[in-house]
C-alpha cells in the first residue's frame, strides 16, 4: 500500500501478510507481519505476531506474542507484549 500526499513530502510504503491455519475444530493458529518503509528515514517500523486459539465447549483461551521494532521510524522504540485471555460462556 502506498500513501502518497499532496500536503506533504513524506512516502510510506506498507507490506502487510498473515497465515492462519485449522488445525481442528478447537485450535486454530496464525501469523502475521506488517512492515512500513518512510521515506527519509533509515528505521523501518516492524511488527510480527503469532496467535492461538483453542476453544472446547464454552470455553476459550487466546494466546497472543507480539513484538514490534522502529516504533514511529525510531530504532530504539521498541514493544513487546504476551497476552493470554480465558472466556466462559454460561
Amino acid at each position: 500500500d502506498d500513501s502518497d500526499s499532496t500536503s506533504t513530502t513524506t512516502d510510506m510504503e506498507t507490506e502487510i501478510y498473515s497465515i492462519a491455519f485449522m488445525v481442528n475444530d478447537n485450535l486454530s493458529i496464525s501469523y502475521g507481519e506488517h512492515n512500513t518503509d518512510k521515506e527519509g528515514s533509515t528505521t523501518d517500523q516492524e511488527a510480527e505476531s503469532m496467535q492461538a486459539s483453542y476453544s472446547m465447549g464454552g470455553m476459550t483461551i487466546n494466546l497472543k506474542d507480539s513484538e514490534m521494532s522502529g516504533v514511529n521510524h525510531d530504532s530504539s522504540n521498541t514493544h513487546e507484549t504476551t497476552e493470554i485471555l480465558v472466556t466462559f460462556a454460561f
